[in-house]
């Protein structure tokens, strides 16, 4: 099972999709996107804090949501095979930022 953090209705809202002609190929870069972000982010696994409820239910943080559809937008704008890393040099350095110390 692929782990989906953000869902198809968010990635269709925030590309301004209204049909469903592509919901299938959107539902896969999600699933590819999260996979993505989850390894970047050296994640074996959902973080707990992002589970709630019972039964548990995923609570992705909305930071993490818009990276994953800003991967999902850079995999649906650049489809070439020739894209290895669907993950731009700049947005590397944003996710690598150290957290500010308060």
């Amino acid at each position: 099972m692929s782990i989906r953090l953000v869902s198809l209705e968010e990635v269709k809202a925030d590309r301004g999709i209204t049909n469903s002609d592509f919901d299938e190929v959107l539902d896969q870069k999600i699933a590819e996107a999260s996979r993505i972000y989850m390894n970047f982010m050296k994640y074996e696994s959902i973080p707990a804090e992002w589970l709630s409820g019972s039964p548990l239910q995923l609570t992705t943080p909305d930071d993490v949501k818009g990276w994953v559809k800003w991967i999902v937008g850079e995999m649906v704008e650049n489809r070439e095979p020739s894209i290895a890393n669907p993950i731009p040099e700049w947005m590397k350095r944003l996710l690598d930022r150290p957290p500010t110390i308060a």
